[in-house]
């Protein structure tokens, strides 16, 4: 250390002493050298430069309600993990299962409009894939350097963040995929467990975007997958502010036996109603969660419920639809239309007045028009309706009349609108 500071005297006194004679080029050089030396000399150096010292108070001046008074330290806590010791070891570069403490600062920290961000581009939200099989994960990044990796086990969070030239993080990211009970689960998950992990140690495509095979697939389930993006070594990512938008991407997504394609009537933005259709919990069920995103087009969204929702159908029950009789639920902007699974006769009392706004195109095979009682010749008539009409629209009122109208005018399909009523008048 005392080499290094006299060294560094030595070249100042170089500098100053040549300054009238030599030429410009070989003053910018030797000017080069004494930054480097001091750069030398200071991370050698076992004691605080006071240049770098923070001036931070508690934050509590004035008190503020809800908010909790900040430690202050006059030497940038520089001494903190050596009141852990020994009950927690310094972190050294290593992935301490048992905690530890780690003393390397947080280091360059970039502009808001640098902050990084990513978007899965495969699979994408609500994705059915076929499960066992190889796929492809393909997330599209902005503002972050990725491909610099280091040795996760020797080096864990032991350096400060830097960036590159465009002031973006320099560091990779990761893929994570856990299994979860179902695509609407609120349980808690265990970030001990996990089906799939991978540190990604490529650089991003001229397109901003970078991959992963999973070479083995995935069993048949359900998952969530994310990222984790990070500096050079493996800390997350810090950015300028406090209020940000989420700097890392997590997505939903069905493995599948049967490996149907995702999406149903409502498109990826629709898909998780669909793969919860294919896994087994039903048409009805699935795709009433699915078409939250579908729009009034009606005629189209019938279009693909056709083709679509069948498949929901054959993985509940292995009962063989035809397309024209598949089954799709739509969440939009028209009057509820109840419908009665067959184990039922009429709904619950509680939902004879729910006004919820969804409308319901299912399979007549296994439909009961409320309100009509067990006795009611309607009822009885569901079999020979089956044969005659691709939909039933269940009432007549504004919403009913246009969403009837919209099916049927392109002439491909017979539609039935029943208006509510006792079921004398029906």
């Amino acid at each position: 250390m005392k080499f290094s500071a006299s060294f560094s005297s030595l070249l100042t006194l170089a500098v100053l002493a040549s300054g009238a004679f030599a030429r410009p080029a070989a003053n910018a050089e030797l000017r080069e050298m004494q930054r480097r030396a001091n750069a030398q000399a200071l991370q050698s150096s076992t004691t605080l430069d006071p240049s770098v010292i923070q001036n931070v108070d508690d934050g509590q001046n004035p008190p503020t309600a809800g908010q909790t008074a900040a430690v202050v330290s006059q030497n940038n806590f520089i001494n903190f993990c050596a009141q852990t010791l020994p009950a927690t070891p310094l972190t050294n570069g290593l992935q301490l299962t048992t905690g530890s403490c780690n003393p390397t600062p947080i280091g360059l920290i970039p502009s808001s409009d640098k902050m990084p961000s990513g978007k899965f581009q495969n699979p994408k939200n609500g994705d059915t894939i076929p499960a066992n099989q190889a796929f492809t994960i393909t997330l599209a990044v902005k503002n972050i350097q990725l491909g610099d990796f280091t040795n996760a086990q020797q080096t864990y969070f032991a350096n400060p963040q830097t960036l590159n030239a465009q002031g973006e993080i320099i560091g990779h990211t990761h893929f994570v995929i856990e299994a979860i009970d179902s695509l609407d689960s609120t349980a808690v998950t265990d970030p001990t467990q996990f089906t799939f992990f991978k540190g990604v140690d490529d650089a991003q495509d001229a397109d901003g975007n970078v991959s992963v095979n999973v070479t083995a697939g995935v069993p048949a389930g359900t998952y969530r997958m994310g990222t984790i993006v990070a500096a050079s070594t493996h800390q997350p990512a810090i950015v300028p502010i406090a209020q940000h938008g989420l700097l890392d991407d997590v997505v939903y997504f069905t493995a599948s036996d049967s490996g149907a394609a995702a999406g149903g009537a409502g498109g990826n933005n629709a898909a998780a109603g669909g793969a919860a259709g294919n896994a087994g919990a039903g048409a009805g069920k699935g795709a009433g969660k699915g078409a939250a995103a579908a729009t009034t087009a009606a005629a189209s969204t019938a279009t693909a419920a056709k083709g679509q929702a069948g498949k929901g159908q054959q993985a509940k029950g292995g009962q063989a639809a035809k397309a024209r009789k598949s089954a799709v639920a739509s969440c939009i902007a028209l009057p509820w239309v109840e419908y009665v699974p067959p184990s039922i006769a009429y709904p619950h009392p509680a939902r004879r007045h729910d006004t919820r706004p969804c409308v319901s195109f299912l399979p007549l095979a296994t439909t009961r028009m409320w309100p009509f009682a067990s006795t009611s010749p309607a009822l009885k008539a569901v079999n020979r309706l089956e044969a005659e009409y691709d939909f039933v629209v269940v009432g007549g009122g504004t919403a009913g009349c246009v969403l009837a109208r919209r099916l049927s005018e392109h002439g491909n399909h017979t539609v039935l609108l029943v208006e509510r009523g006792d079921a004398g008048d029906s």
